[in-house]
């Protein structure tokens, strides 16, 4: 920004304490026109948002089409829902064993391979009239999306670092999108009849018609067994029409797949693998970081069980306790992904608002500093409009970093530590 007599001052940008050439702000599609290193990087970043769409569509469908599966099996509810069992024991070997396989092969190589299994077992899913193999489809299904899903996150991190928090939100933002959308173009492809094990009353009058016949024949012990399943024999179904919705599936899946086989054809630029993640850990105690880690599986552990539980189940519900038509159940399971991607989209964006205020305030209103230092996890930008009248040294890293922490207060007066929680109740209090 050029000050007042017309020369430009320029923010001097520091990495760990090694000082590199200070650059202009370009903006982000200046950026992707000029740098061959980032342009590869928003490439393969677009390639995971699209998997993470595709791992949503999938994920979000088994809901609204666990009535109609449940029909092509011809099994109870309480026999369909270990469909999401055997899902969730495929995903937690997955993700169990999934940093292994990232370490051991090539990254692009395992998530295209992992894609185009799961848009095979989506074509297959509906096909599976037989209880044990849909048992076994879920499993694989679980298993491919839980490589899947690690290999999206581990790659982010891989290929921006400490830059990538809202690549990150970005790519959950992909799934809720594509979680939004799947329940909407299932919809008219959901049978209208309702599994009648379901019924109350039609478990009743069969355990009724048992008892009446069973009265008028000495085998009686044999009758009631023979005719306390009618229920399930008697009951003639039309075929489920879900087999279109899950073709659609699998073809939206096997053209992200194909996104990785680009990658696989050109070499991948050597400068996107070399980012460094900054360890925000490693002056901690290990008391602390493995209390840290413990909160946090058990915190996901409740968010995963509420979240694949509601989703999996919600339109069942809402068809047997509010009789919905299974169609608006599936919209219900749009809407509530609906919500995640919300909260999702208001979680992306920059950090280091009372940073950028006290620089804009030194800028305009101090004159008797020769220096200002930022210490940040993130590069710093501007964000505000104002003059640059002190030169601004910016160091990336951790304040635990007990070096780079000398470095930054080397022959420095004044300290002002703003790493915190903005209050957003600050103004309501003060007025």
């Amino acid at each position: 920004m050029d000050d007042k007599n017309g020369s430009k001052r320029k923010v001097i940008d520091e990495h760990n304490g090694s000082r590199i050439q200070p650059r202009e702000k370009v903006s982000f599609f200046d950026r992707l026109k000029k740098d061959v290193v980032f342009r590869h990087k928003v490439s393969l970043s677009v390639a995971l948002f699209s998997l993470f769409a595709c791992l949503g569509w999938n994920v979000s469908q088994l809901g609204p089409a666990l009535l109609d599966l449940q029909i092509i099996t011809k099994t109870r509810l309480d026999e369909a829902s270990y469909f999401l069992t055997a899902f969730s024991l495929g995903f937690l070997v997955a993700v169990a064993v999934a940093g292994w396989i990232f370490k051991k092969i090539n990254r692009i190589i395992v998530l295209f391979v992992s894609t185009i299994l799961i848009a095979i077992v989506t074509v297959v899913t509906p096909w599976c009239r037989h209880f044990g193999l849909m048992i076994v489809v879920f499993v694989v299904r679980g298993l491919t999306h839980g490589v899947a899903d690690a290999g999206g996150n581990i790659n982010i991190l891989k290929i921006w670092g400490t830059e990538s928090g809202p690549y990150m939100q970005t790519l959950h933002f992909s799934f809720a999108i594509g979680a939004v959308i799947s329940p909407l173009a299932m919809a008219p492809f959901l049978n209208s009849q309702i599994p009648q094990d379901d019924s109350k009353t039609t478990q009743k009058e069969c355990l009724r018609n048992s008892t009446m016949n069973s009265t008028n024949n000495f085998n009686s012990s044999a009758d009631i067994f023979m005719n306390v399943d009618c229920y399930r024999q008697d009951t003639i179904y039309k075929d489920s029409n879900i087999h279109g919705a899950f073709v659609i599936s699998a073809g939206i899946t096997l053209l992200s797949g194909l996104l990785f086989s680009y990658f696989l054809c050109h070499k991948t630029n050597s400068n996107v693998e070399q980012t460094q993640t900054i360890r925000l850990s490693s002056n901690l105690p290990k008391s602390i970081r493995l209390t840290t880690i413990g909160i946090i599986c058990i915190t996901f552990f409740c968010v995963q069980v509420l979240e694949k539980s509601i989703v999996f189940y919600l339109t069942a519900f809402t068809v047997e306790h509010f009789a919905w038509p299974k169609a608006l159940g599936s919209y219900a399971t749009s809407a509530f992904w609906a919500s995640h991607a919300f909260g999702r989209f208001t979680a992306i964006g920059g950090s280091g608002c009372v940073g950028q205020h006290i620089i804009k305030h030194f800028q305009e209103y101090v004159n008797d500093i020769k220096e200002i230092r930022v210490l940040d996890l993130q590069k710093f930008e501007q964000k505000l409009e104002y003059e640059n009248k002190i030169p601004v040294v910016c160091f990336t890293g951790n304040i635990t970093d007990v070096d780079l922490l000398d470095k930054v207060t080397r022959d420095v007066q004044c300290v002002i530590h703003t790493a915190a929680y903005v209050d957003e109740l600050f103004q309501m209090r003060k007025t």
